[in-house]
């Protein structure tokens, strides 16, 4: 960040449960790609459920989860649904630049341990001064919002 530029701003709750949904309907796409994949290899019946199918499985699309939210993270800081809903990822340390991988992976774990709280790794940015939630804080990024005029220059 320059000496003249203005702190990013931090993105609503609102906007990232937006985009956090929409995200989920085109990865829930890509888990049924990723599971239509597999059917050769069970004679085209349904996973198993039992014994090592089930983890196998679940690693699996733990794994897409992982290469989309990542790919879209490190290469532009937005997924599909954060460029809709107006928001970006950006390295707390400029303000500006996509995170690295690092960043993108505990990013990640971040969000896991989000969700398996039960949404309060989310809720914190409500009393957080920067809006960070558990994600943010973990990997040393912000959540900020993106203007419209924002997607085309990046900034």
């Amino acid at each position: 960040m320059t000496a003249l530029s203005a702190p990013p701003e931090p993105a609503a709750l609102w906007r990232r449960i937006g985009a956090f949904v929409y995200d989920l309907l085109l990865l829930a796409a890509l888990w049924f790609l990723g599971t239509a994949l597999l059917l050769p290899l069970t004679g085209g019946e349904a996973i198993p459920q039992h014994g090592p199918w089930r983890w196998l499985y679940s690693l699996w699309l733990l794994g897409i989860a992982l290469v989309f939210y990542l790919g879209f993270w490190v290469r532009a800081g937005q997924t599909l649904g954060m460029r809709a809903w107006g928001i970006a990822i950006v390295d707390a340390r400029d303000g500006q630049s996509p995170p690295n991988l690092t960043q993108a992976a505990r990013r990640f774990a971040g969000g896991l341990l989000s969700l398996m709280s039960g949404g309060i790794g989310l809720l914190w940015a409500l009393g957080d001064a920067q809006r960070r939630a558990w994600p943010d804080r973990l990997s040393q990024t912000l959540t900020v919002r993106r203007r419209l005029r924002d997607h085309a220059t990046g900034r």
